[in-house]
């Protein structure tokens, strides 16, 4: 990912990505995911200031915010990876799955093996829905419900999933494990085994894979 880590006390001495790579990172667990739509909280912020509509784009505005979010190198590939997506699921849809991946597929990478060859890694995907807005989950949504930035009109179910995260969470930190009790067990992923992946929403479940073919499609393309 070209969104790098920031510590303003010490020197990082090549991208993060590289040095899990080549194994030079000290060997310890890893709870790595991602959310349903990443990039629509981008689609959003690029939106506003040309007042373009929540709901839907024009092919017009599609293209507008395409080249403003999007290195130019990559529009001819997003528009031919994208374009069933553009004709099933809307402009908006297929923009927020294209600046989301391009952002943060290098999950994918380490789900596969390529990273943390050793230590534990606890993959997920989190699936649920905004607890205000009923939109798909986007960057920074499992924020608050890791940390209980929970309003008390939403749901009972809303309320439990954030308790449930908080406790797979701080159980990683204290212990490197995320399971301490709950019905679900959150197993450490293993690329050549099945449901090792956790799909995070009110009723969570495990699964085999997420989002793969456009993850795979941005990782032959994607400098390391």
């Amino acid at each position: 990912s070209f969104l790098g880590p920031v510590d303003r006390y010490a020197e990082i001495p090549a991208p993060a990505y590289e040095l899990w790579r080549l194994g030079q990172v000290h060997d310890v667990p890893v709870i790595m995911g991602t959310n349903d739509i990443e990039g629509l909280l981008f689609v959003s912020l690029y939106s506003k200031p040309f007042g373009f509509p929540e709901d839907e784009l024009t092919d017009k505005q599609f293209m507008a915010l395409l080249k403003l979010g999007m290195p130019a190198e990559f529009h001819e590939f997003t528009l031919e990876l994208y374009d069933e997506m553009r004709r099933t699921q809307g402009n908006r849809i297929a923009l927020g799955h294209a600046f989301g991946d391009r952002m943060f597929c290098d999950w994918s990478a380490a789900k596969n093996g390529t990273l943390f060859q050793k230590s534990d890694t606890f993959v997920y995907a989190f699936l649920q829905p905004h607890m205000v807005t009923g939109e798909p989950a986007t960057h920074f949504s499992e924020v608050p419900y890791v940390f209980g930035w929970i309003p008390p009109f939403v749901s009972d179910g809303t309320k439990a999933l954030s308790q449930q995260m908080i406790q797979w969470w701080t159980s990683f930190a204290a212990t490197g494990n995320p399971n301490a009790g709950g019905d679900l067990s959150w197993p450490a992923h293993n690329p050549e085994g099945p449901n090792t992946i956790i799909g995070i929403e009110e009723r969570s479940y495990l699964m085999s894979t997420w989002n793969e073919y456009y993850c795979e499609a941005w990782l032959e393309v994607l400098p390391v």
